[in-house]
């Protein structure tokens, strides 16, 4: 990373130095607040963007408020992204989604803005024992020692769709076989 000294003439990199290039107008305010302009840039943004929500838009509910939707269109917006990419921290079709983003995108397509991280969404909604599970319901995992890793959508017949991986983006799997069922953890219905 480049180092802007005091003056704001000279830039560092490695052991030879040459001249900064000039900013442009819009980067003199960040020129001006110290030795680490990008630094303090990308942090600037980065709490912007939390304190709008991130990815997040549209209403904003308590769990236990949350309208009645069609459980049959919600899974119909979760196929339309079959096929997917995998992006860490995505959340749109256009740049692709990581687990707990598609599950959010989803949601908000019906109106219903759920939290950005997988461990946040666990909180949401009522327990819902495996035998009783239902279309639209989130199913959890557990893929790390850490808890809440990895979330989808119960689709049906011990199917569920989720962003998966950098491998396979959103797809469908079974609960009930292999590594899943292995790393389940548990399961909340967020719809009446």
């Amino acid at each position: 990373m480049p180092f802007v000294s005091d003056a704001g003439k000279m830039t560092a990199f490695g052991n030879h130095r040459k001249r900064a290039p000039k900013c442009a107008p819009s980067m003199q305010i960040f020129r001006r607040s110290g030795r680490f302009p990008v630094i303090r840039a990308m942090a600037g943004i980065c709490l912007l963007l939390m304190a709008a929500g991130g990815c997040a838009g549209g209403k904003r509910y308590a769990p236990t408020e949350i309208p009645g939707i069609d459980a049959s269109r919600l899974i119909q917006t979760a196929r339309s992204q079959l096929g997917a990419c995998y992006l860490p921290g995505g959340c749109s079709p256009g740049s692709g989604f990581d687990c707990s983003g598609f599950i959010q995108w989803v949601f908000l397509q019906q109106g219903i803005s759920l939290p950005r991280q997988s461990r946040d969404q666990y909180q949401w909604g009522r327990q819902v024992n495996v035998d009783k599970l239902r279309q639209g319901d989130l199913v959890f995992f557990t893929t790390d020692k850490r808890g809440v890793s990895h979330v989808g959508i119960y689709v049906d017949d011990s199917r569920f769709i989720h962003c998966s991986s950098p491998k396979g983006g959103v797809r469908e799997d079974k609960l009930s076989e292999g590594y899943w069922a292995e790393h389940y953890l548990g399961a909340r219905r967020i719809l009446p």
